[in-house]
């Protein structure tokens, strides 16, 4: 494999995987961020795709982003189903702290981040918002799910398929709230 200051860029793939078996992989991001910053790599195992590698770059491009930008939007007042969003999810981490509003209403924050101790707590939503966070405890076979914040009926019966899910031996299960 050529060094990284050898590899032409229309050969480079930041998605390879020997490039992190070889730790290779920051002076290659850097001389992306230097000489291409929005790179475009058209044929990997994943296909071909875009590579955005500086910061004020992914925020702009973040300003308008949409997985789908073609496909059909339900209506306006359709709810979000609940949803549960595991500790450290990447839908709580993937905005700028200023910008987690989109998720996070501020007076849940310090709930959910312990700036402390840098955790990131396991939440759930309701209506595509944080409504508050969640717990499992196994006690003599007996699951509980414990939801702090402010749950609905629809989140905690969500919360006992999940139970079920993560516990399916257990003999009993329950949903509380604190």
């Amino acid at each position: 494999m050529a060094s990284v200051a050898q590899r032409k860029m229309d050969s480079v793939h930041p998605g390879d995987p020997q490039i992190y078996y070889d730790n290779t992989w920051g002076p290659l991001f850097a001389r992306l961020r230097r000489e291409d910053p929005v790179h475009f790599t058209p044929e990997s195992p994943y296909g071909p795709y875009w590579s955005v590698t500086r910061f004020d770059d992914l925020t702009e491009v973040d300003k308008g982003l949409y997985d789908l930008p073609d496909a059909p939007r339900p209506d306006a007042d359709t709810k979000a189903p609940p949803r549960f969003l595991a500790a450290f999810d990447s839908a709580l981490l993937a905005y700028p702290s200023k910008r987690r509003t989109r998720i996070v209403p501020d007076e849940l924050r310090d709930l959910v981040y312990l700036r402390k101790n840098l955790q990131v707590k396991p939440t759930f939503l309701v209506d595509g918002f944080v409504a508050g966070i969640w717990s499992i405890e196994v006690k003599r076979r007996e699951a509980t799910l414990t939801l702090t914040g402010s749950p609905d009926p629809a989140i905690e019966k969500e919360g006992k398929k999940l139970l079920q899910w993560a516990h399916p031996d257990a003999k009993a299960y329950h949903v509380v709230t604190a």
